[in-house]
């Protein structure tokens, strides 16, 4: 009966250890699956009051301390001037920390996460029925003008042309590709 004691209790230790084993392999994996539900805008939220350089798909810069995050761009501020930066334009990011779990910022409710997500369009909207002043820069090229209207894919901007006959300031219509944008600064 000793040799069946030592045995049984032999294989109740080597399944103690494996159920330790398998509880820290499952922990590990459950770890993994959290981190890759996290996405940028996320990251960015939890950054809020660093300051971080953002390189956008164009190749240019955009250096500022995080003010807000959405799903669909981060807003940073820098020498007192506030830079909307759309998510899909990042190329890299450095002085990224942390992450906001999604359900901390809209908690479980869908509606309410559609009603507090603030879309780019959402955004230009309402900057044109402002006629708001603003620096677009699109592919290293940049546009001011005030923002007139906001289509399915474009912003037109009266853009200042060259002074008329009469000295009078002139516009010209531009339209922006809003896919084409880097950032956007609201000039005063």
């Amino acid at each position: 009966m000793d040799r069946w004691s030592t045995l049984f209790r032999d294989l109740e230790t080597a399944l103690e250890a494996e159920s330790e084993g398998d509880i820290v392999g499952a922990a590990d994996e459950l770890r993994r699956a959290e981190i890759s539900r996290i996405a940028l805008w996320q990251r960015l939220l939890a950054g809020q009051g660093k300051t971080v350089t953002v390189r956008t798909t164009h190749g240019g810069y955009v250096h500022g301390t995080v003010l807000d995050a959405q799903p669909q761009w981060v807003l940073l501020t820098a020498a007192g001037r506030d830079n909307v930066v759309p998510i899909a334009r990042i190329a890299t990011i450095t002085g990224l920390q942390g992450a906001v779990p999604e359900e901390s910022v809209y908690g479980q409710d869908n509606a309410l996460r559609r009603t507090r997500e603030i879309t780019i369009p959402r955004m230009l909207r309402e900057l044109a029925a402002r006629r708001a002043y603003l620096t677009v820069n699109c592919a290293g090229h940049t546009e001011q003008g005030y923002a007139l209207d906001v289509h399915a894919d474009t912003i037109d901007l009266a853009v200042k042309s060259a002074p008329g006959v009469m000295g009078g300031q002139s516009f010209t219509t531009v339209a922006v590709a809003l896919p084409s944008i880097d950032w956007i600064a609201l000039d005063s």
